[in-house]
């Protein structure tokens, strides 16, 4: 409720309005949504499925003077933004031993990334996620998701031709494995 010296109105938000369709759709006998992990990219395509990280599953961050490791459990999102942006050439030494080189080809964009993690508990970070690969389970389809600080375009592209994640949001809390629920009961706890 809003209580202004005119009155009190009721705030109108999104929870009724997804109440009711959960309710609607239960009446119907339709199935529930589920919650679903998003990648974004920066094109602006948007995935969704759950995203599940390589290996052990803990996540490496660098915020510019410690290294943070996290569960995936602890965190619920990723917004990477480009850091640095330029146009590079390759090249070559003209003479062995001599520090004269040559460019040659086309330019090439090349990028790197910053990063913020927003954990579950509310803090956020910035700086960058390690190399690290995500696997994006959509029904009986699974993509592989690299994501990488520095990022490298084909020659002739300009840098904003470059694609890569922009965003992963975690929004599985339901599903087995994902995310740890505590439950602690009133009363007596097991005393007579």
């Amino acid at each position: 409720m809003q209580c202004a010296p005119t009155g009190c109105k009721r705030a109108v938000g999104i929870r009724p309005a997804a109440l009711l369709f959960a309710v609607a759709l239960l009446a119907a006998g339709l199935p529930m949504p589920a919650l679903a992990d998003q990648v974004v990219w920066s094109d602006g395509e948007s995935w969704h499925g759950r995203l599940q990280p390589s290996g052990q599953g803990d996540l490496r961050f660098h915020d510019g003077q410690r290294l943070w490791q996290w569960r995936l459990d602890q965190v619920l999102a990723f917004d990477w933004h480009p850091a640095t942006q330029r146009m590079e050439r390759a090249w070559r030494f003209l003479e062995a031993g001599q520090t004269a080189r040559e460019e040659t080809g086309e330019p090439y964009p090349t990028l790197e990334l910053d990063c913020t993690v927003v954990l579950a508990d509310g803090r956020a970070f910035r700086g960058h996620l390690l190399t690290t690969v995500f696997y994006l389970e959509q029904g009986a389809e699974t993509r592989k998701i690299v994501v990488r600080r520095k990022l490298r375009g084909e020659p002739g592209e300009a840098p904003s031709d470059v694609r890569y994640p922009a965003r992963l949001t975690f929004a599985s809390p339901a599903q087995p494995g994902r995310r740890a629920v505590r439950v602690a009961l009133a009363g007596n706890r097991g005393r007579e």
